[in-house]
């Protein structure tokens, strides 16, 4: 059969994967929030589907950007405790 994800499915995939990123490290789950941001990571790889890599990308890129800004506030916050 045809296992081929429509642009909508991949989305709701990719937007499903930002919301547990952003739900485990809520809970101090850090180690799953990286998993899971390196699995978007991986997912920039894939080309087999060439019409949604340009807003896959867009929304893979946004995710690690939040991600970025989640561990950059922790090392900050660190850094104050330390201070």
């Amino acid at each position: 059969g045809d296992t081929e994800m429509t642009q909508k499915e991949y989305v709701e995939h990719i937007d499903g994967l930002k919301a547990e990123i952003r739900r485990a490290w809520l809970h101090g789950d850090r180690v799953i929030a990286l998993k899971r941001a390196i699995q978007c990571a991986k997912m920039l790889s894939d080309t087999r589907v060439p019409q949604f890599y340009p807003s896959m990308f867009i929304l893979i890129a946004g995710i690690l950007d939040s991600f970025s800004d989640l561990v950059f506030e922790r090392i900050k916050e660190k850094h104050k405790e330390v201070s």
